[in-house]
């Protein structure tokens, strides 16, 4: 399981926050998550490109990836 911090472009309310959440809570083999406006942490082992995918599927973009 891998620790990640996901920088996110586009967030900018609580309900961002909560779309955010709602999406990555829906990918298979993200375990735990953290939200706030702008970043995401996520223990996972989901690959950078699924992580991506969701986000872009609710409007947002991944912008960055640290572990």
């Amino acid at each position: 399981m891998s620790k990640l911090i996901l920088e996110i472009d586009g967030m900018s309310c609580s309900n961002c926050v909560r779309h955010v959440e709602a999406a990555l809570l829906d990918v298979d083999g993200v375990d735990f998550l953290e939200v706030e406006v702008g970043r995401a942490v996520v223990d996972t082992e989901v690959d950078e490109d699924t992580l991506r995918d969701a986000l872009e599927e609710v409007g947002y973009e991944l912008v960055s990836i640290e572990d």
